[in-house]
């Protein structure tokens, strides 16, 4: 996946390269998947990759994470993002909070593939001169 963040327009431009969508948890909105359409794995050959732009107001949490986090030996993927979407999961709760709270849904460590989550939070300020 590829994030290009800019602060000042609030905005991101995301894709993808075969990998799920990450989650985006504005201020006082439930989690939700990007829409971004999958491009094929890196190294295959085939290009068609597209992009979004993905509004990112002050406070934004943007947690990017491997298929091993949702999906199931058979149960499909679908199933799992969806139960991703439903986590308790709040934009202003601190970082280790939301990771612990997104590992530990139903399930994880019945994946049979390695797990890795990763968060970022756009600034609840916006930066200025000083």
């Amino acid at each position: 996946m590829l994030v290009l963040l800019d602060p000042a327009a609030e905005l991101a431009v995301l894709a993808t390269a075969g990998h799920v969508p990450p989650l985006v948890v504005r201020p006082g909105t439930a989690p939700e998947l990007a829409d971004l359409p999958v491009g094929p794995p890196l190294g295959t050959g085939f290009g068609g990759y597209e992009s979004r732009h993905c509004p990112l107001p002050p406070g934004t949490l943007l947690p990017a994470y491997t298929d091993g986090l949702v999906e199931r030996r058979g149960e499909d993927i679908d199933t799992g993002l969806a139960a991703l979407t439903h986590a308790s999961v709040t934009a202003g709760n601190a970082l280790p909070v939301i990771l612990n709270t997104v590992l530990d849904r139903p399930a994880p460590a019945n994946s049979d593939d390695a797990v890795t989550l990763l968060a970022a939070r756009t600034l609840r300020e916006p930066l200025g001169p000083r």
